[in-house]
Formats: structure tokens, C-alpha cells, sequence
């Protein structure tokens, strides 16, 4: 009787421990699609008003930067209208490349990705892992 007992006890230890370890895995991926799903909208955003906002811009560097160029081929003939392209070249990459900086800035300030369910990965293995 007593070694039934014991294996009884036993079976139970293990079942008890594997439905531990699986809620602590389903609450893992829980987490961790919470978090997909926070980063995906915030993804999302970026991406709606990069475009909207892209588009608005592309637009309007081109009227302005045909208007320029017009004005200086009607004031100072073709060598006003190739200077006139060349600063606005310039200007207009000047003004992409800082813009771009601070997007890429903006996005490594919101810390896209895991972060919860990494530390709590690693605290389940530090649970997990027997202690000596």
C-alpha cells in the first residue's frame, strides 16, 4: 500500500509541476503578445503619418522647388536655374537626413520589443533551474 501511496504522491508532484510550467508558458506568450500587439499600433502610427506626412511633403518641395527654379531661370537665365537646383539639392537632403535622425531617435527612445516577457523569461528559468 505504502509504495501505491508513493507513486501516487509521485504522479501527483509531476502533474502538479507540468501544470505549473505549462500556465507559466501560456502566461509567457500571453505577455508576449500583448506587447506584439502594443508595438504593432505604435508601428502602425509611425508608419500611417510617415506617409501622410511624406506626402505632403514631397508635394510641396516639388511646387516649391519649380517655382524657384523658374523664378531663377526668369531672373538669371540658365545659370540662376542650375544654382538655384543645386542649393535646393542641398537644402532638401540637409533637411531629410536631419529629419531621419530624429525619427530614428524617436523610435529607439520607445524601446520597441520584449521587454517585459525577457526579464520574466529569465526569472522562470532562474524558477525553473534547481538550485544546489
Amino acid at each position: 500500500m505504502k509504495r501505491t501511496d508513493d507513486r501516487a504522491n509521485l504522479v501527483q508532484a509531476f502533474q502538479g509541476l507540468v501544470d505549473e510550467i505549462v500556465l507559466l508558458v501560456s502566461d509567457h506568450l500571453r505577455l508576449f503578445r500583448t506587447e506584439l500587439r502594443r508595438d504593432t499600433l505604435i508601428a502602425a502610427k509611425y508608419a500611417a503619418a510617415a506617409l501622410f506626412f511624406g506626402a505632403i511633403l514631397f508635394f510641396s518641395y516639388a511646387m516649391l522647388n519649380l517655382s524657384v527654379v523658374f523664378f531663377a531661370g526668369w531672373a538669371a537665365g540658365p545659370l540662376g536655374m542650375a544654382v538655384s537646383s543645386l542649393v535646393l539639392t542641398l537644402t532638401n537632403v540637409g533637411f531629410s537626413l536631419r529629419a531621419f535622425r530624429s525619427v530614428v531617435q524617436r523610435i529607439e527612445q520607445d524601446q520597441l520589443g520584449p521587454r517585459f516577457s525577457s526579464a520574466e523569461l529569465t526569472r522562470s528559468k532562474e524558477w525553473i533551474t534547481p538550485q544546489t
